[in-house]
């Protein structure tokens, strides 16, 4: 870098600054300051600011042009220090200098010009050249933040400051979750994660691993996980090569995890129990083929491939599970809907072999005593239907805490459990017939007999279900979920809530639900406790993502071809821009798990259109005081499509699978497209930019300040002219946003 280049970039922040104190307008957070705008359409659209306010800002804008001023009068006699210091700083042998952003040009988002369109692409559209460096020297960059403890977010926690605002209440936090769960449930967005439980194995096997190596001691014979429903044992293979993946990577684990403190590197293979899954299925003709495979084989699509584990590490026990044990009848054997106690032959319209087939079924608090199994790491359970009898046969085991982590799916198929297990109409009256009823009795269930804390698992989050945190949103659904428990005062499962949310805000709302928080009394403690501040979470997100992608790499070096692991990985390589490698991994998902397919699909077409690039050419005339690139001039649209366009392009912002390392910028981009959109009339932009500003998303900072900016916006999507679907959930937010 020379000094003429130097110059010339100052110059052009002198310039910046001078435009900004001229128009009282820019972007980042001052955008929280438009939020405060007068919502009467006939006003225009700038900040409305008392002399005090408008006399502090100009003099903060003075300050900044004289203090680049300066830079200019010493930047020649420094600029080739300058240049020398930036060589040593590179990574790789590169010239990358960090410290030298965009001056003024329109550079779009890292998650526009390198997470979601391929790098020829955005090359060409104007808008990721110029200011915007490659995607490689920004993850870099990013990279050397993140080792520094700086990923782009002031490091203050999330707190309030005294007097500013009340305390985040209940309610609050409960509508938060409501928001955001919301889309999946009502299937208007579609993700994998919220159907596939394996998500949860790389969060919940680190935990118990460190927990392990913490201790120093074996605290179990073998790490034994249980696949109740087992099918053609998908689950129960991806178990088995995580926890191998990551007792062989240990030395790579994070140097410190919460509760647990600095954690013990084992080192080798041995220092760790071997994982050994117990796969429980019904089906004669899928057990048949898992015990033959007895661990040394599984399916891919139609293909049996060779395990890399020893043989013996997968238990096939063909039975089913249940309340007690005795024989049952299964429903659709030859299916993946195969389920015990159904009379008809039709399930939620998926038509079968009319014959059942009798089968044995146990109790698992039988089945551990027969065969002397101490404890449970975790237990998946997917029985179409018959889940909850399934909890109720391990009694015994969630009142001794025997059992670690428990993931159930909740759908309307327990109610037509229910009805069709009924002999006449007097006893199927009796029944709780209704999902809701169900789904609650299920969750008292796990309170009462073990004090178990259950999670509605979401895509990189956790919304908490137990006690008063339950609303009729989970339960007025046919959409199915996976819902997962832990014992409330269990380490483990704070632990588990840290590393599964990528949003702070997502993980401090959810150890609401743990100590020092009451069943009956939830508090954000959290919110005010600067060991898990939104600065601590991003930095602690961030490297156990970095961590897992290792984890995947070592399974995959191993030869697992599991379509999860080729999934995952490929997720991660996108949220960091490397294309090449998504494509390839991506394209190693095989049709098992049709959601996954679909949306590896989605991805890779996403990205060989630039998909978000055409959503920021359409809605580019929203960003106001930009020079837009001669290349990129905004597609000819009305405004109703350039708001459309800034909507779709904040919700790719913060789509599942942007990761964690870049969450603060991705997190102020969709605040900054919501508000420009729902400054022009778009109601739902409107109600996710007061969203981000009442808690704080991009500010990092839990406030009066974003509170009343969110008052309005929710008022403005409430009083909408012509109405809004949306006005139901505006008023519910707006209800408890105090």
């Amino acid at each position: 870098m020379n000094a003429r280049n130097v110059v010339v970039t100052t110059t052009h922040k002198i310039l910046a600054a001078v435009q900004h104190c001229s128009s009282c307008v820019t972007s980042g957070r001052i955008e929280e300051e438009r939020a405060d705008a007068a919502f009467d359409r006939r006003k225009p659209a700038v900040p409305i600011l008392n002399h005090k306010g408008t006399r502090h800002r100009r003099a903060g804008c003075l300050l900044r042009v004289v203090l680049a001023a300066v830079t200019v009068h010493f930047v020649r006699a420094d600029s080739e220090s300058t240049a020398r210091t930036s060589a040593t700083r590179s990574d790789h042998g590169g010239d990358l200098d960090c410290r030298l952003e965009d001056a003024g040009g329109f550079a779009a988002s890292f998650a526009v010009c390198c997470q979601t369109s391929m790098p020829g692409i955005a090359s060409r559209s104007g808008f990721c050249d110029g200011g915007a460096r490659g995607c490689a020297d920004r993850f870099r960059c990013q990279q050397r933040r993140l080792r520094e403890g700086d990923l782009g977010q002031r490091p203050v926690h999330a707190t309030l400051t005294v007097g500013s605002r009340a305390p985040v209440s209940l309610p609050e936090m409960r509508a938060y979750f409501e928001v955001l769960v919301l889309p999946y449930l009502s299937e208007i967005d579609s993700d994998p994660v919220f159907l596939d439980v394996e998500y949860l194995l790389p969060p919940a096997l680190l935990v118990l691993a460190a927990e392990a190596a913490a201790k120093g001691e074996r605290p179990m014979k073998d790490f034994v996980v249980f696949d109740v429903g087992a099918f053609i044992g998908h689950f129960s293979h991806a178990a088995l090569a995580l926890w191998d993946a990551m007792t062989a990577t240990s030395m790579d684990w994070p140097d410190k995890l919460e509760p647990f403190g600095a954690i013990p590197k084992p080192g080798s293979d041995g220092a760790l129990p071997p994982a050994l899954v117990y796969a429980v299925e019904p089906a004669s003709a899928h057990c048949r083929e898992l015990g033959a495979a007895n661990g040394s084989r599984y399916l891919v699509g139609d293909k049996w491939m060779t395990s890399p584990v020893s043989s013996g590490r997968v238990v096939t026990l063909c039975a089913g599970a249940s309340s007690s044990s005795g024989h049952s009848y299964l429903t659709c054997p030859g299916s993946s809907r195969a389920t015990l106690g159904f009379g008809e032959t039709s399930i939620d319209e998926v038509q079968c072999d009319p014959a059942r087939e009798k089968v044995k079924v146990i109790a698992l608090d039988e089945l551990a005593a027969d065969m002397d199994i101490a404890s449970i790491a975790f237990l998946k359970v997917d029985v179409e239907g018959n889940d909850f009898e399934v909890l109720r046969g391990a009694t015994n085991l969630f009142r001794q805490h025997r059992i670690r982590f428990v993931v159930f799916e909740a759908s309307d198929v327990w109610e037509q459990h229910a009805a069709a297990a009924a002999a006449d109409d007097e006893s199927r009256q009796k029944l709780p017939q209704s999902f809701r009823q169900q789904i609650v009795t299920a969750l008292e269930f796990m309170e009462k007999t073990g004090d178990y804390s259950c999670y509605l698992v979401a895509p990189e989050f956790l919304v908490p279900l137990s006690g008063h945190w339950f609303s009729y949103t989970y339960s007025n659904t046919k959409r199915p979920y996976n819902v997962l428990c832990g014992w409330r005062k269990d380490p483990a499962l704070l632990a588990l809530l840290r590393l599964y949310s990528v949003s702070p805000r997502s993980a401090q709302f959810s150890l609401a639900s743990v100590p020092p928080s009451t069943a009956r009394n939830p508090v954000c403690w959290a919110c005010a406790d600067v060991r898990v501040s939104d600065s601590a979470l991003r930095r602690e997100m961030a490297l156990v993502e970095s961590y897992f992608a290792s984890v995947y790499r070592r399974a995959l070096s191993r030869g697992w071809r599991l379509s999860y692991i080729h999934f995952a990985y490929g997720r991660y390589q996108l949220s960091i821009g490397d294309h090449a490698g998504a494509s390839a991994s991506f394209k190693g998902v095989t049709g098992e798990s049709w959601v996954m397919h679909l949306e590896a699909a989605r991805e890779l077409d996403m990205c060989a259109r630039g998909g978000s690039l055409f959503y920021l050419r359409c809605a580019a005339p929203l960003q106001s005081n930009v020079t837009l690139p001669r290349s990129a001039r905004p597609l000819p649209s009305t405004q109703e499509a350039e708001t459309e366009c800034a909507v779709q392009l904040a919700h790719e912002h913060l789509r599942p699978g942007r990761g964690a390392l870049f969450g603060a910028e991705n997190a102020c981009e969709a605040e900054r497209w919501n508000l420009r959109a729902g400054l022009a009339g778009n109601p739902v932009a409107a109600l996710y930019a007061g969203f981000s500003l009442q808690h704080g998303l991009c500010s990092g900072v839990l406030g009066w300040r974003g509170l009343r900016a969110a008052r309005r916006w929710y008022r403005e999507v409430i009083y909408a002219p012509g109405g809004s679907d949306l006005v139901g959930v505006a008023s519910r937010v707006l209800s408890v946003a105090r």
